[in-house]
């Protein structure tokens, strides 16, 4: 079997393999807000991979996105939300072609610390329910709410 030689380099290419510039990534994650603020998110780069985060509260929403193609891909995306008496945590993993979601709801504080030793209520979903580019935080709030009134 003779095997076809690959060149390693370490630019992003796009999809129809026109090389990408630092620039383009700039411009397309500038694009990209949180939503639940719609604030700018801020980045932490490594090599194939950026981590995205809210620039106003770092916990409120954070994604990771896979830059080794252009535009690039999401590979996870979580949101914490405070309301009421409870924290809503979703995280959402795009890796491969299993999608899965992840809800976990715990108790808060009148300061909004979460209260240790209450109980987690958990839930794992294998495909994607949220799409937070497009939503914010009443219409994450109103979903939310309508998975939890079938569980």
């Amino acid at each position: 079997m003779i095997r076809p030689k690959v060149k390693f380099t370490n630019k992003i290419t796009v999809s129809n393999n026109v090389p990408s510039t630092n620039k383009d990534l700039k411009t397309y994650f500038n694009t990209l807000r949180c939503p639940l603020c719609n604030g700018q998110l801020d980045s932490i780069s490594k090599l194939e991979t950026v981590k995205l985060y809210c620039v106003s509260n770092f916990e409120e929403y954070i994604c990771i996105l896979n830059t080794t193609i252009y535009p690039p891909t999401f590979w996870w995306e979580e949101v914490s939300i405070y309301h009421g008496n409870n924290k809503y945590w979703i995280g959402q993993e795009y890796k491969n072609l299993d999608m899965k979601c992840s809800i976990q709801i715990r108790s808060i504080d009148k300061e909004g610390r979460v209260i240790e030793g209450s109980k987690i209520k958990s839930m794992v979903f294998k495909f994607k329910l949220f799409d937070f580019q497009s939503l914010d935080k009443n219409r994450i709030l109103s979903k939310l709410k309508t998975i939890l009134v079938f569980q």
